[in-house]
């Protein structure tokens, strides 16, 4: 599956703003990544060769991703945040060229667009030194990260194709001590 291609580009695009009010801070960030083969190839896929035509998109690369971070000022040493992290969806490693099989059969097996929300707080006992504590993924989304086709005997002696997926984090609590000097 590791063939490489005579010809790839990737086109794309980052904007950062950031914009502060008193007590509060906005920081965001898009990016826009279209990345594709462009030459023509086959690429090995489960038990199939797939034919790759130039503008064909990578597997594994969201074309949108945004990332906005909102901080609030409580007082001096207290601060309050929360973010988001949104991804578009992404092609299937093994499924670029839209086909399931040989037989031509069409299927969309990309991995589906998230967003995420976290929150965070800190505070500064005294300087150098800080408390603070984070909640990734506040509503607990089941998403996935990665996905690839590939055969499955696991469940029957009959192979089938399937997609497997690399899941993202489940709700994640952390809280701890910062030392600075």
């Amino acid at each position: 599956y590791f063939d490489n291609f005579a010809k790839t580009q990737y086109l794309g695009v980052d904007i950062n703003a950031s914009k502060s009010w008193g007590a509060w801070q906005l920081n965001s960030t898009y990016s826009y990544l279209k990345a594709t083969y462009e030459s023509s190839a086959e690429l090995l896929g489960v038990e199939r060769e797939m034919d790759i035509t130039p503008g064909t998109r990578m597997a594994g690369i969201p074309l949108h991703k945004l990332k906005m971070h909102l901080d609030w000022s409580a007082t001096e040493k207290w601060k309050l945040g929360t973010s988001m992290i949104a991804s578009s969806s992404l092609v299937t490693q093994g499924n670029e060229d839209g086909l399931l099989d040989d037989s031509g059969a069409g299927g969309n097996a990309k991995v589906k667009g998230y967003a995420l929300f976290n929150l965070k707080t800190s505070y500064a006992v005294q300087k150098g030194f800080e408390v603070f504590g984070k909640i990734d993924n506040v509503f607990n989304r089941r998403y996935e990260t990665y996905a690839m086709m590939a055969a499955n005997n696991l469940y029957s002696d009959e192979q089938t194709l399937s997609k497997f997926v690399a899941p993202g984090a489940t709700r994640t609590y952390m809280a701890g001590l910062r030392l600075k000097f």
